[in-house]
């Protein structure tokens, strides 16, 4: 630096401050960051500012012609990773209303409720198409439809050919000697208050706080519940539990 004289032969000493800062946001995209000094000016004294020191900039990746761009990852290594949540694993049986199958609530239009059901459990191992149900409504109208995945059963029903229909219940009905498979739709309903199936229906009862009733007219032992019913087939309560429905059993009466 070079100090000049005035007329008044005032020397003035102008102070230099040396300050070295750091941008945040460069650290983060790992470059390095150079230290520049400063030099303050004195009032009618002439300063040069010493030049910045700078750091060369790596040049810009430039992709050869035929090769594929390199994987942009986020700051830190972490790579992208999807937004869409995975299928649920298990569909809850709640007690004290009806729970809807996979989020698909009861009383849900019939065709958008089949396309959410396949697109958690795949495409179903059997569908009736609308026929005729139980004769008692009519001998003729077809009125029910039923979708299975493996031993799990949904019904739809409507009340006119015409109608679109909508989701009425669903369950399983496990057969004497059948052991259910972790893949099959029947094994993906999650029973509530630890109840299994095998388990003595009169066991069911204590853990749901309800009771037992018989009934001979199709020869097995319930509990029920506003959510969904519990059955075996028996005449009292050392009857095991193998047969869920929410929110009921549907019977042709």
């Amino acid at each position: 630096m070079h100090l000049r004289r005035t007329a008044s032969l005032a020397l003035l000493i102008a102070t230099i401050g040396i300050t070295a800062c750091s941008d945040d946001a460069v650290d983060r995209l790992g470059a390095t960051v150079s230290t520049t000094t400063v030099a303050a000016a004195a009032t009618g004294t002439s300063t040069t500012p010493a030049p910045a020191s700078t750091t060369s900039a790596a040049p810009p990746t430039t992709a050869t012609p035929g090769t594929a761009p390199a994987t942009t990852q986020r700051p830190g290594g972490v790579a992208p990773t999807s937004t869409t949540p995975p299928p649920p694993a298990s569909s809850p049986v709640t007690t004290s209303r009806p729970a809807p199958l996979f989020g698909v609530p009861i009383g849900a239009a019939a065709d958008g409720a089949v396309a959410g059901l396949v697109g958690v459990l795949g495409e179903p191992s059997g569908d009736t198409g609308w026929n005729v149900g139980c004769p008692l409504d009519s001998p003729t109208l077809q009125n029910e439809r039923l979708v299975t995945w493996g031993l799990l059963r949904v019904l739809f029903r409507r009340d006119t050919e015409s109608a679109p229909g909508s989701l009425q219940g669903y369950g399983f009905v496990i057969p004497e000697g059948v052991t259910l498979s972790p893949t099959d739709g029947a094994a993906r309903l999650a029973l509530p208050n630890g109840v299994t199936l095998g388990m003595p229906i009169s066991q069911v009862a204590t853990k749901l706080s309800a009771k037992t009733v018989i009934d001979d007219t199709f020869g097995w032992v319930s509990v029920t519940t506003p959510g969904a019913m519990f059955t075996a087939d028996g005449a009292d309560g050392s009857a095991l539990l193998n047969a869920v429905a929410v929110p009921h059993v549907f019977t042709c009466e």
